[in-house]
């Protein structure tokens, strides 16, 4: 049996605090000279999201705050699908030479490129979501705090497990990811002081096969119960815990 905790209220809270961010820069002023007074140009937001808006998370999470700025500010944004971490100064230079005001990198994943682009682009604002690095300039960071509902997360699959083992399937590992596992692993803990607590990482939040794999070793290692921080490779723990026998546990994050 799949357990699945919602996450989807989180799109909502994500969209209406970054909408509420942009709209308090925007009324600043501070790029370009633009600002959205009819008088002035339309501000333009660009997205990067690291798969597709089709997951049902966390890339559709990014198209729910592209929506609420678009609509809220009404703004010109835009976003692309499927930005690789190799490519991402790429996608993040083609905006701003394209006069966008403000680019987001929706993932920490995106932090390297933002840091570099902004360098080279003075004017263009840049924003990493799930991200730490600013330069107190034109490079800001948002940070969601996942600790809470994480050690929720571990907690109840620790209480659940039979076998008293839990994997934990991730994807790249960076401050915000780091902080995702280490709120889980607590609940974990706290729910079962003696759970033995297995974790892999993929290097890959999209790839659905590799996050299977991983997610399958685990199981063969003992875990009934799983978890992680994943995009679209989701769906890939949810049918290595369906195919289990007996089936295990997932609780997403």
């Amino acid at each position: 049996m799949k357990n699945r905790l919602p996450h989807r209220w989180r799109a909502l809270l994500v969209a209406g605090a970054l909408a509420c961010g942009v709209a308090v820069w925007a009324a600043s002023g501070l790029a370009s000279g633009r600002t959205t007074d009819s008088s002035k140009k339309t501000l333009k937001v660009a997205v990067l999201l690291p798969g597709s808006i089709t997951d049902h998370g966390y890339n559709a999470d990014g198209k729910a705050t592209a929506d609420a700025i678009r609509k809220q500010l009404k703004a010109n944004v835009t976003y692309t699908q499927g930005v690789s971490v190799p490519n991402q100064a790429d996608v993040y230079r083609r905006y701003a030479s394209k006069g966008y005001d403000l680019v987001i990198g929706w993932g920490g994943q995106f932090t390297d490129g933002a840091v570099q682009v902004a360098r080279e682009f003075p004017n263009v604002k840049f924003l990493i979501v799930n991200g730490a690095a600013t330069n107190g300039k034109n490079l800001a960071a948002y940070d969601q705090e996942p600790t809470p509902w994480e050690f929720l997360g571990g907690y109840v699959l620790a209480k659940m497990s039979k076998s008293h083992v839990i994997g934990y399937v991730g994807a790249q590992c960076f401050p915000g990811t780091a902080k995702t596992f280490h709120g889980f692993e607590q609940g974990v803990k706290y729910g079962d002081p003696k759970a033995k607590l297995l974790k892999t990482f993929t290097q890959d939040f999209e790839d659905p096969t590799k996050a299977q794999q991983a997610a399958q070793a685990l199981i063969e290692q003992g875990a009934d119960g799983l978890s992680g921080n994943l995009n679209n490779a989701w769906f890939g723990v949810f049918r290595a815990a369906n195919d289990a026998r007996p089936r295990a546990h997932v609780v997403t994050e």
